[in-house]
């Protein structure tokens, strides 16, 4: 009975141990870390994936997308917006004009608008890498 009860307590120790591994940060892109904080766009070397960073001015911060999937693109600060029919390439760097707070994703509820092709809309920090201050090094919308 006690080795049944041992086996038992390591099993849900080791559960719940993975259960907060994978609640802590979600997976991450398939491509090398360029850097973990949101910064001015000439500072990274490229895209991402090797190309060309495209950014609108000297001014402009970037942040890469850090994720297994593309990353869906909503038409407003929130979950509950609807899917704007477009996605962020996992991995890839983009540039970033402003936040805003929405409905909360993970713990975070903090919302970047990204300029697309079919104009700003919205992605949730929580899948970006920005740091810690990104409220201070993006200005609000």
């Amino acid at each position: 009975m006690k080795a049944v009860l041992k086996k038992l307590a390591a099993a849900t120790a080791i559960g719940a141990a993975l259960s907060l591994t994978m609640i802590a940060a979600p997976a991450q892109a398939v491509v090398p870390v360029l850097s973990s904080n949101i910064q001015l766009c000439r500072y990274f070397p490229h895209d991402g994936f090797g190309g060309q960073l495209q950014y609108s001015d000297g001014g402009s911060r970037c942040a890469q997308v850090y994720t297994n999937t593309n990353l869906n693109v909503r038409t407003g600060p929130g979950a509950g917006y609807s899917y704007a029919g477009y996605t962020l390439t996992a991995g890839k760097v983009y540039e970033f004009d402003c936040w805003s707070t929405g409905s909360y994703v993970d713990g975070d509820n903090i919302w970047l608008k990204v300029y697309t092709a079919g104009g700003s809309r919205w992605v949730s920090d929580r899948y970006v890498y920005t740091g810690a201050n990104v409220t201070t090094t993006l200005q609000p919308c």
